[in-house]
């Protein structure tokens, strides 16, 4: 009976885990040394890259993280030899137990038949002990080796973390001088815009310049088209007799300016800065030619009142408030959005020669109506 507990504790050895038969092909795991059949293994990693879990003990390892157990099949060999007869437990000519193996042929014997046929046999429990240590030998080398893997990969974790973390310092350290530099850029332009943008001009419109048909409000800040006045206006050098024009109080002969216009639904107008002495009488176009300087839609398009033809601008629509931007030093007039200060329109630089020039408003054949913001 000492025998068979020895086979036995040889089959359980022996047997695979998933399937409870002898091992096939069997595989060590080298996270946690458990042993199994190759294809059941395959079976239950359920990971088309060949990585897992143990289904012993749960400890996951990776594709590849698994080794051919040559010693244990060859041990499964031997014990399946061993294991074939032990149901009989007695010898089948001499009906003894069964209590020797024989290393040459492989089989068990009685004591009987290794007398008789001069058989080198050994008793079953001195096999199993040296199965037993040859098993456990193999596994203490191969846990040497993971030992030995898990210190070589220790080890360079620690130095890829380190690299890491100086990276990340580095990075931590640019991302914060990009930052401070951004934000200097940034002050450094909030700086020059402050510098560089005009001052607010206070600007009224002069009635006594105002075409008959242009009806400028009390406060000087609004025109609109009117078809004719109630009584006769005074005429004289100032006012303009044929273009429906006005020009503003306020004159500039130096330095940089601007002001702005809210412009109403209207089917024609314009507006601008004109010479001080721009013609008043007659009727003729308006461009820097004859000292006017202006925006406005005309045939249903914002357009620069420009020599000799106006030019269309790319805008989808009218903004609703035009800012007319004054540099007397630079010879330039220019034109944006006021609300959303995109640019609009910038004349090429003119000669002033000291002449001062007045805020001027154009309206056409429509209810057209425009107002000098505060």
């Amino acid at each position: 009976m000492a025998a068979g507990n020895a086979v036995e504790n040889l089959q359980e050895e022996t047997t695979c885990a998933i399937c409870l038969d002898f091992f096939h092909d069997p595989v060590m795991l080298l996270g946690c040394g458990h042993n199994f059949c190759r294809g059941c293994l395959d079976r239950c990693s359920g990971d088309a890259a060949g990585a897992g879990s143990c289904p012993q003990c749960r400890l996951p390892f990776p594709r590849g993280g698994f080794r051919p157990n040559r010693q244990l099949a060859n041990v499964v060999v031997a014990v399946r030899e061993l294991a074939m007869p032990v149901a009989e437990e007695l010898c089948r000519r001499h009906r003894r137990p069964l209590t020797l193996f024989c290393h040459r042929d492989g089989i068990l014997l009685c004591t009987a038949c290794a007398e008789h046929h001069a058989h080198p046999a050994a008793p079953l429990e001195e096999v199993a002990r040296e199965y037993r240590t040859r098993v456990d030998a193999e596994k203490q080398k191969l846990l040497a080796v993971l030992e030995g893997l898990r210190r070589v990969l220790g080890e360079q974790e620690s130095r890829f973390l380190t690299r890491l973390g100086r990276l990340r310092r580095r990075l931590e350290e640019q991302r914060r001088g990009e930052a401070s530099e951004l934000a200097r850029l940034r002050q450094r332009r909030s700086e020059l815009q402050a510098k560089c943008r005009q001052p607010d001009a206070t600007v009224t419109l002069d009635p006594a310049t105002a075409h008959p048909q242009i009806l400028v409000s009390a406060d000087g800040r609004t025109a609109g088209r009117r078809e004719s006045p109630p009584a006769p206006l005074p005429s004289g050098t100032e006012r303009f007799e044929s273009l429906r024009c006005v020009l503003g109080r306020q004159g500039f002969a130096g330095g940089r300016h601007r002001w702005a216009v809210e412009v109403r639904p209207g089917p024609d107008w314009a507006l601008g800065v004109a010479r001080e002495f721009v013609s008043r009488k007659g009727c003729f176009g308006l461009s820097p030619e004859r000292g006017v300087w202006a925006v406005g839609q005309w045939l249903g398009k914002l357009r620069a009142l420009t020599w000799p033809s106006p030019t269309s601008l790319p805008h989808s629509r009218v903004p609703r408030r035009i800012e007319v931007a004054l540099d007397y030093a630079g010879g330039r007039v220019a034109f944006r959005d006021a609300d959303s200060e995109t640019e609009i329109f910038t004349f090429p630089p003119a000669v002033f020669a000291g002449e001062r020039l007045r805020p001027l408003l154009w309206l056409g054949e429509g209810p057209a109506l425009l107002t000098l913001c505060p």
